[in-house]
């Protein structure tokens, strides 16, 4: 197990652009791993396949074979890429096609895990668990935008003809705190309603 320390960083002080975490990570984002030899990762992707690839020897959350290693790099990348998506700046088309993509990506992880229980193999592997803060995340911008999209997407998933695979992949991965997470965006929602 690699030895490490916790440090949470406010990003409304700008934290993650102070010195003492941008001579770590460069990029003055998050997450940046610093094991215990004071060797020094950033980006979630390559910080799970280091820490698989050192602690996880007998395969018990990563994929065993060549090509399964392969199929899980391919999920974490995919799962890292979509959604730097965001943009402070409200421009409607911008916003339209990041809504979209959000459902294009759901629409993929749906298709997939329609066939099968798992993204690689007959297991949960790392890949798995990487995609649920992001898809509560998803879900959560969906159903807080007041568009078309988002009306289509709740009325989708009230019908559960849509989505419901990665809806039961998310519910048996999540722990508790994740659980707590998306009550926190379940309350949201609700109270954006109310107004």
């Amino acid at each position: 197990m690699v030895m490490h320390l916790k440090a949470y960083l406010d990003f409304n002080k700008g934290e993650h652009k102070a010195k003492s975490h941008t001579k770590y990570n460069p990029n003055g984002r998050i997450p940046t791993l610093v094991d215990e030899t004071g060797f020094t990762l950033w980006e979630s992707g390559v910080i799970i396949t280091y820490l698989v690839e050192k602690d996880d020897t007998k395969h018990t959350i990563s994929a065993a074979s060549a090509e399964e290693k392969y199929q899980q790099l391919q999920w974490l990348f995919l799962q890292a890429a979509w959604f730097k998506l965001f943009h402070a700046e409200k421009i409607p088309s911008a916003i339209e096609r990041y809504q979209n993509e959000i459902l294009r990506v759901l629409g993929v992880l749906e298709s997939e895990l329609s066939k099968r229980s798992y993204l690689v193999g007959d297991k949960a592997t790392v890949a798995d668990p990487s995609f649920i803060p992001w898809n509560n995340f998803a879900f959560a911008v969906l159903l807080l935008e007041d568009t078309d999209v988002a009306a289509k997407f709740e009325q989708e998933a009230r019908d559960n003809s849509s989505f419901s695979d990665l809806k039961l992949h998310n519910a048996k991965l999540a722990d508790a705190a994740l659980a707590k997470e998306a009550g926190a965006h379940s309350r949201l929602r609700s109270a954006r309603r109310a107004k």
